[in-house]
């Protein structure tokens, strides 16, 4: 009988059967013996071929599975062999041999890809299976979260975002997340992840999956004034007497910003003083600008006059709001 016809029949016969325990002995005696009569090599004829089958397998975590590995003479007969089996990954035990049948029973104890390896004796003739353990859950080792460093305006909102990571940086999904915050007075964190400014100053933010964590510093700023209006928009008053004057620091929308500083001057206090509070005092005749500022730079000028006006020497001292940058 040629050696490709018996050769291909046993390939053919065996390649979708998986053999186990003492019956395995006797099915695979069955598929591979398409000659009639069965022939087997005397014992001193080396394997040119040796052969596992399935050559291809995915388990579950801890599923047995079961591999027979049959050495094949030149002229494609069964040859009695001595087999080392060999793994990449997971276990695997010899389960012994019969008729030249070697048979080795797998662990699928770690999940990943791994090889099944087959060694004839003392030939060295290799062949190897590819088994895939799949269904394990791979617990998390890091967790990273973005942005890092993120600065918030108070009463703004900023989203954070935790992920999960196995032992090589890998993403992992599904996972449970908590948050919180190391100062819940500067900054609130949502089960989300959503943060919220609430005064300024800086808070730690903590993602935590599984016993790991990690951070995000945050930044609350104030909203940038952009501009400052002064009320009332004119006044007089005598010499000796005084006016209070109030500033409203605003934002770009024209929103009032409250619990901003605000600090007052006057550019002639010979004709017009001004308090911290914003209280003008008529000094002289002449004119004067009283000038606001606040915490940011950002200024208004309110001109007083001091002149003639019919009223005489103790005529009344006059105020006018200017734009910023008036002299």
């Amino acid at each position: 009988m040629p050696f490709a016809y018996k050769l291909a029949c046993r390939l053919a016969r065996l390649k979708h059967r998986t053999l186990a325990g003492a019956a395995a002995a006797v099915v695979a005696a069955a598929l591979l013996s398409c000659e009639l009569p069965k022939q087997v090599a005397a014992p001193s004829a080396p394997v040119s071929q040796l052969i596992i089958i399935p050559h291809t397998v995915t388990l579950q975590l801890n599923q047995d599975q079961d591999f027979v590995a049959v050495g094949l003479s030149a002229a494609g007969d069964t040859t009695p062999s001595t087999v080392s089996w060999d793994v990449t990954g997971g276990t695997i035990t010899d389960m012994g041999a019969s008729g030249g049948r070697h048979y080795g029973q797998y662990h699928g104890g770690t999940c990943g890809s791994f090889k099944v390896a087959a060694t004839s004796h003392p030939d060295r003739t290799t062949d190897t299976a590819t088994v895939t353990v799949a269904g394990c859950v791979a617990p998390v080792a890091a967790v990273t979260v973005s942005p890092a460093a993120p600065t918030v305006q108070v009463g703004q909102a900023a989203q954070l975002t935790a992920t999960p990571q196995d032992a090589s940086g890998n993403p992992l999904t599904g996972r449970v997340i908590t948050w919180q915050s190391s100062n819940g007075a500067v900054a609130s964190v949502n089960s989300s992840g959503l943060v919220t400014a609430v005064a300024t100053g800086a808070a730690t933010i903590t993602a935590t999956s599984e016993g790991q964590s990690g951070t995000a510093l945050v930044t609350v700023s104030n909203v940038p004034v952009a501009s400052v209006t002064v009320t009332p928009a004119s006044a007089s008053v005598q010499q000796g007497a005084t006016v209070q004057l109030t500033a409203t620091p605003r934002d770009a929308n024209g929103t009032a910003l409250p619990g901003r500083v605000v600090t007052w001057g006057s550019n002639n206090t010979a004709v017009a003083t001004v308090s911290g509070s914003g209280l003008v005092s008529g000094a002289g005749a002449g004119s004067a600008t009283s000038r606001v500022g606040d915490d940011h730079g950002h200024e208004r000028g309110a001109e007083r006059d001091r002149g003639d006006h019919g009223d005489g020497a103790d005529g009344p001292t006059r105020h006018r709001r200017q734009r910023a940058g008036d002299e």
